[in-house]
Parts: C-alpha cells; structure tokens; sequence
C-alpha cells in the first residue's frame, strides 16, 4: 500500500498553505487553509479494508472529502456504507459513513465487498482540507505536519507525514468557492443527472432528511409540495438534493423549488457558474433563485408558504446581525403544516471549510427566537460529525427512532 500527493508538475507551492486572519471579540487568530489531493496505490486481492485518521501537531481542523454515491448500498454491509465513485470500474469500495468525520481529526473506514468484482489495481482517491490554527506573534515561523495513519485489514498502522509552512494571507474571496468547485467537478460531485457522487457526509443526511419529511409527514397529503433551499455556496449540496429528486422520481411531488442566495456570497460564486440553467433544465417544475434582501423577505408575506425549508450547513453561522433577518425570513417561509430540515455540524469543530463560534445553539435559535418545535429531535449516530433534526410550528409532532 503506498500513499502519495497528487501534485501536478507547476505546484510549486504544494508545501505552502494560505493564511486567514479572523477575529473573535478580543482575541485575534490566524486560520490556515491547505486542500491536498491523495491516491492510496498498491491494493491487491487481500484487501478487506483501510482505516484513514488525519492529524497535525498543531491546534486545528481536518476534513477528508470522498466521491461517494448520493446515497447508502443498503444490503451490502450492515451498517450504512456508500459506494465509492472515484474511479471508474471500481465497484466494490464502501465508505461507512458513521466513520466518516471531521473535525481535530479526519478519520474514515473504507470496506471492501466480496459481492461486487475486484479492479485489477484499484486506486483510492481522496482529499484532506487542513486549517492550522496559529496563535503566536510569529506565525510566519509556524511549523505545520500533517500526519496520516494508514491501516489495512488489521495489519500494523503506517504513518505517513507531510511538513507545511504559512504563506501569504488571503481573504475569503470567491476564487477559493471556485478553487473547491474545481475540485469536486474532478470527482464528479457537480453532475446534474444520474447517481452523482457527494463528497461529504452532509449531503446524504440532507437527502435523509428531505426522503423522511416526504415519506413519514407527507406521505397521505396528496398535495404538490413547495420546496425550499437556503443558501446555494459551492453547489454540491443542492446540486446532489436536485438530481436525487429527479434519480428516486421524488421530483413529481415538487411544485416549486424557491432558492434563497446571499449577496455578498452565494451569487458572485454563481454569476461565474452555470448552476441557474443547469437546475432549471433539469427540473420540470419551475426553478426560482431569489436574492436576499429586506424587500424579499417582506415579499414571502404575500408567497405561497414552503411545505419543506432545507438549511444545511446555515444555522450555525447566523450571528447578531443576521439574526433578525434570518428569524424574519423562516416566519415568512414556513406555514403552519411547514418542515424544516436543519443539517448541521454537531460541534464547532466540526465545520472545517468555515469557521463557526464554539457559542452556537440551534435549540435556542429554533426554539427561543423562531417559536418552533420539534418534529424529529436532532438525529447524531448517523454521523460523527454531522446531525440533522426536523422543526414545525406549534406543537411537537415528534417521532422517536
């Protein structure tokens, strides 16, 4: 087994990561930001699995991102496992995605199944994003490694490190939003058609949570359901709800998709990205992206009210002066037979790609300032690093699995 950097021949920063300055009330910090592409080579016929955990010996944050199908290969292990996509003819590679977490450190399972043919020489691919936290007056002179255990079958665990230094700070910026698209198109996670791949737990739990609400709390109303979705980002999460509502026909039942996008974020991404046509060729149902904006928020007044309202990965960074805009926006979105889907990070930590406040409550926000209740209490053993809960008005109509 032999793991390596996919580093094309002018990287000539492969050792270098970007620096973000961010500031938490008194305290000043600087986050680093490094995406690193790896294939784990030399598998042969004995594999049975690879277990992966990610670490640096500086303070931070690590994410493994997979190509995996939109959803669980129920009946091929028994616990929930999804399909390695990462290279073709290979069909016989699971991720468990209990394992699959983020967070101080990256971990997965990968399994091997006897019921689906063996590549010749498999190739696993996957990528680390690493977030050194650095605290000391001379960051500059930071020394980063980033460790990687590798374990097959039940063989010896080997360690492979990796040395990184700081390099310049950087903003935000969309150039980073499209750095990651970039990514996730090599891995196929930005198809609009078909069984695509996901790159990241999140994305299966919100496809769990829009099947459930479906399934369990609409399943006798025979009405068309409007759908909504807050804030589009990088794409890949609505991109892989939309073509799974298409793939499992669940797209007969959608009467409207309303998309809620952000100034000064979600649509200088999408102004450079062909998502908008791409979702409303796919879609028979009308496709409708509105920006937000007081006057929008104002103009949900007079809207038909959304039966589903998806947040993934938003509630968490709703500070104060979002709030009331925020608060607003639900009121004036969710009617009272409405779902809200909330799919969130379990921890501070384990949000890689953004930095959250450590302070976060969704209960409090969902409950104090929006008056919902539960309609299925935050769901945590799916996943180690992500969970998902289901909110409506009035009364708790809660389901307890």
């Amino acid at each position: 087994m032999d793991l390596s950097r996919i580093v094309s021949e002018d990287d000539d920063q492969a050792a270098i990561f970007d620096v973000q300055e961010f500031r938490s009330g008194q305290f000043e910090f600087k986050l680093g930001h490094k995406w690193i592409d790896f294939e784990i080579s030399g598998l042969d016929e004995t594999l049975e699995k690879i277990e992966m955990d990610a670490e640096m010996n500086v303070q931070g944050f690590l994410g493994a991102w997979i190509p995996s199908d939109d959803w669980t290969s129920d009946g091929v292990f028994p616990e929930k496992t999804l399909r390695y996509r990462g290279m073709e003819n290979v069909e016989n590679l699971f991720v468990e995605s209990k394992s699959w977490s983020f967070g101080q450190k990256a971990s997965f399972l990968i399994k091997k199944s006897e019921k689906h043919e063996q590549h010749e020489s498999p190739i696993f691919k996957f990528s680390i994003l690493l977030r050194p936290l650095m605290t000391k007056p001379k960051w500059e002179e930071e020394k980063v490694k980033l460790i990687i255990n590798l374990k097959l079958n039940d063989l010896e665990p080997e360690t492979r490190e990796f040395d990184m230094k700081p390099g310049k700070i950087s903003g935000p910026g969309v150039q980073r939003m499209k750095n990651f698209y970039d990514s996730f198109e090599t891995y196929g996670a930005t198809q609009m058609r078909g069984k695509g791949n996901i790159v990241h737990p999140k994305q299966y739990l919100t496809l769990r949570g829009v099947k459930y609400i479906i399934d369990d709390f609409l399943s006798d109303d025979p009405k068309p359901i409007k759908l909504g979705y807050i804030g589009t980002d990088t794409t890949e999460n609505i991109r892989s709800l939309a073509r799974w509502l298409v793939e499992e026909n669940y797209i007969d039942r959608i009467e409207e998709i309303v998309i809620f996008i952000t100034t000064d974020w979600d649509r200088e991404f999408l102004d450079a990205n062909p998502f908008k046509e791409e979702v409303k060729e796919l879609c028979d149902c009308p496709v409708i992206i509105r920006e937000l904006s007081q006057e929008t928020i104002e103009l949900q007044k007079t809207q038909k009210d959304c039966d589903i309202l998806i947040l993934t990965y938003v509630a968490p960074w709703v500070d104060q002066n979002s709030k009331e805009e925020f608060v607003d926006l639900i009121k004036n979105t969710l009617g009272n037979n409405s779902y809200l889907l909330s799919v969130d990070p379990q921890k501070a930590e384990n949000s890689v790609r953004a930095a959250i406040s450590s302070e976060f409550n969704n209960d409090n926000l969902y409950k104090k300032e929006l008056e919902l209740s539960y309609a299925k209490r935050a769901v945590t053993k799916e996943n180690t690093s992500v969970e998902w809960s289901i909110w409506k008005k009035g009364k708790a109509n809660e389901k307890s699995h």
